[in-house]
């Protein structure tokens, strides 16, 4: 049986209809309200729960991938100004807004996470999830145990290293790294990650961290 959908706990369900909730009805993006319903699992505006579907997750696939090419696209033709705005200037600009118009917090802190950052679909992507389920204590006592969902992280760790080494060409390329010493460091960094990626194709994660913190 195929896997669609990763499992989430109702914490974890509540805090991504809060992180998403302005999304929903918006104009424009790679989903469409309906289909952003149907990954968030709220009910339809007929009323009705989705179930999950091969055709589905297909389309959805194939809408990411598109929307992928679609962002290639407008780096390739859009002014640096344009992008700098989308990447950079707005979200900071959101930021600062939500500090003058909110006073507290956490308001601010959770409000802030509706923001669409690059950054954060990287933290995203890189994210480790746990799932959560409930024990019961030699006194008879019940309380909640997370652990980490067990996945094969490898091609990750790949896209980290090619994301990686993009990053250190362009402080190369742009004149940002300003010593040879700094360049020997980063020449290791490639070394060493290059050796430490490869190793993920042949140790577990518990045997390629055992003795470290």
């Amino acid at each position: 049986m195929a896997n669609y959908r990763r499992e989430l706990s109702k914490n974890d369900q509540k805090n991504l209809h809060s992180k998403y909730k302005d999304l929903i009805d918006e104009d424009g993006g790679i989903f469409t309200s309906d289909k952003r319903r149907k990954l968030l699992g709220l009910k339809q505006k007929h009323g009705k729960y989705f179930e999950d579907t091969a055709d589905f997750w297909y389309d959805v696939r194939t809408t990411v991938a598109n929307g992928l090419k679609d962002l290639e696209l407008f780096f390739e033709v859009a002014h640096q100004e344009q992008i700098q705005d989308v990447l950079h200037d707005s979200p900071i600009k959101e930021e600062v807004n939500l500090g003058k118009k909110y006073k507290n917090i956490e308001e601010i802190m959770e409000l802030s996470k509706r923001i669409p950052t690059l950054q954060k679909t990287l933290e995203s992507l890189f994210k480790d999830y746990t799932k959560v389920h409930t024990a019961k204590s030699s006194t008879g006592q019940t309380y909640s145990v997370s652990e980490p969902i067990e996945k094969d992280d490898a091609w990750k760790a790949m896209l980290a290293e090619k994301i990686v080494k993009i990053c250190m060409e362009f402080f190369m390329t742009h004149n940002l790294i300003s010593t040879k010493a700094h360049l020997r460091l980063v020449e290791e960094l490639q070394d060493m990650l290059n050796v430490e990626v490869s190793r993920t194709f042949y140790l577990k994660r518990d045997q390629r961290t055992k003795g470290y913190a």
